[in-house]
């Protein structure tokens, strides 16, 4: 479970993997092959969202790894 606070209004692409390196989620290349998988969330100005998120397995992020230059 996380809560963040204060975010910006706005369009979001939320998501969960059973684990990743933290930089691969500062490569764009990555993150677009889960585009899929993660759940969008629109953010109004005062507004709260809640999202129910699947895993993305360990094996899907080592498929996608492998694709990386």
């Amino acid at each position: 479970s996380f809560r963040f606070a204060s975010l910006a209004p706005g369009e979001y692409y939320v998501a969960a993997w059973d684990a990743v390196q933290a930089g691969l989620l500062q490569n764009a290349a990555f993150l677009a092959q889960f585009t899929r998988e993660a759940t969008a969330l629109t953010l109004q100005e005062g507004s709260n969202a809640s999202a129910n998120l699947d895993l993305i397995p360990q094996a899907q992020v080592a498929a996608a790894m492998a694709t990386l230059p």
